[in-house]
């Protein structure tokens, strides 16, 4: 079940993630797949932001620009640099589309961190409400007693959705037929992304 928090206070959070923190939490990713694969051990840190930050997050997982695994939670399990540790290792190794990465990839793929935004329940399914989402700023999230499904605010940009494109892309992730989202017995919901 998705819950939503104070929206104005994640603005803040993601002012908060510098390049410097940003760089930080992308070589926490690598550095657990590193120590899965049991070729180095991770240093800790003493950053009380990142230590104390409740927020979900994704790791996705690029060879040669294709996609290799994407796994997160938009409800941290466990404390956010212990959750980025989690995710890293599930999208090399769960992702049931590809095939596990091995520690022979790990010089060939590339990293990409997305920090979620507290999830808002979409109102409307009218024209108005179709025109608040902005793509490329808003993931989506489709939740059905059959099926849930999210997609990260840059599948949009990748795949060149509009609204209503995106809104079906992510019914269909979720096992649900495309135009699930104009359900009222559907949930909706939206969230702004940091990604890098």
């Amino acid at each position: 079940m998705v819950q939503s928090a104070n929206p104005a206070s994640e603005l803040r959070v993601f002012d908060l993630i510098t390049v410097s923190r940003r760089e930080y939490i992308r070589k926490t990713a690598a550095c657990a797949l590193r120590k899965y694969f049991r070729l180095s051990e991770c240093p800790g840190t003493d950053d009380d932001l990142l230590q104390k930050l409740k927020a979900g997050v994704f790791v996705t997982i690029k060879e040669n620009g294709d996609l290799r695994g994407c796994i997160g939670f938009v409800t941290p399990p466990t404390g956010f640099l212990q959750t980025v540790r989690e995710a890293a290792v599930m999208a090399a190794t769960e992702d049931p589309r590809f095939l596990p990465v091995t520690a022979d990839d790990l010089e060939r793929i590339e990293l990409e961190i997305t920090i979620l935004g507290s999830p808002k329940p979409f109102g409307n399914r009218d024209a108005t409400s179709l025109k608040s989402l902005e793509i490329g700023k808003h993931g989506l999230i489709v939740e059905s007693p059959f099926g849930r499904g999210l997609l990260l605010p840059q599948v949009a940009l990748e795949w060149g959705f509009g609204v209503e494109e995106f809104l079906e892309a992510t019914c269909i992730k979720a096992g649900l037929k495309r135009d699930c989202w104009k359900d009222p017995g559907n949930k909706i919901f939206y969230f702004d992304a940091l990604s890098f």
